[in-house]
């Protein structure tokens, strides 16, 4: 499977830096929103997507476990940089991530960073919120309406590098041509609801384009959080698509068989 690829990522309109690290690796794909006092959350999401970089060859994409693996030995990295660093301590970041391999999708989540599917007009999230709200919504406590005006919406309930240890939520999918993925950062989900996502995923042909103009949608509604959007558009047979350009907001993304992108700039949860 082809994989052409958009990427965007900003500090929005609040935040003096951004938080948010990115992964475009192939056939590795992430997005880490980090959080922490002053640059610990950069820290914590640029070192879980260096992590996830350097022990990528130690995947078996026909093992989703390796990619739980994966995450879980990004948060030790972290939980311990963090131990011997105080101005570090309690640093965290979310990490979402996709593996692409031939016909099937591997998801492995922590946090409230999002993946999603657009298959013909549905469009499907295949990831679950960690955080209070989602929980409670899970529980049949709160409506979705009713957890995206909640006063804790941002409270998260799992994380990479607060503790030794982390559960990983794992996911295998179908992919098929013509499929669209995307990974975003809560900075996109607060300021912009889902039917209007669908909408642009839907009717904007070019993934850049499209990861241009959701951020620009989050920044129109006031941009209150760092913004990060990875677009994967899936093909089936052809030639290889171009690789996704440099970002002038701090993330680097490398060609898709070249060395890791981090996007540095994002988030508070």
């Amino acid at each position: 499977m082809r994989v052409s690829v958009g990427v965007k990522t900003d500090v929005g309109r609040v935040r003096d830096g951004n938080e948010d690290s990115y992964i475009v690796l192939e056939p590795l794909y992430g997005i880490a929103d980090g959080m922490g006092g002053h640059a610990a959350g950069e820290v914590a999401s640029s070192t879980a997507v260096d992590a996830l970089s350097e022990g990528i060859g130690r995947v078996d994409p026909k093992d989703p476990e390796t990619l739980a693996t994966l995450i879980k030995d990004a948060n030790r990295t972290i939980f311990e940089k963090a131990t011997r660093d105080d101005s570090l301590h309690g640093m965290g970041t979310t990490c979402t991530i996709v593996l692409i391999d031939g016909e099937r999708g591997h998801l492995a989540h922590v946090g409230d960073s999002r993946a999603y599917m657009l298959r013909g007009d549905s469009l499907t999230r295949l990831s679950e919120d960690h955080t209070l709200v989602g929980r409670m919504v899970k529980e049949g406590q709160l409506t979705e309406d009713e957890a995206s005006r909640h006063p804790q919406r941002n409270m998260i309930t799992r994380s990479l590098g607060i503790d030794p240890e982390v559960r990983v939520d794992l996911r295998s999918f179908e992919v098929r041509d013509g499929d669209r993925l995307m990974l975003c950062s809560d900075g996109l989900t607060s300021m912009v609801d889902e039917p209007t996502i669908e909408r642009l995923l839907h009717d904007t042909a070019d993934p850049q384009r499209t990861a241009d103009q959701l951020v620009d949608l989050a920044n129109e509604a006031g941009g209150d959080d760092n913004i990060t959007v990875v677009v994967l558009d899936l093909h089936g047979s052809g030639d290889a698509p171009p690789p996704p350009p440099t970002d002038d907001q701090g993330a680097v993304a490398t060609s898709l068989t070249g060395a890791v992108p981090s996007g540095s700039p994002p988030s508070q949860q």
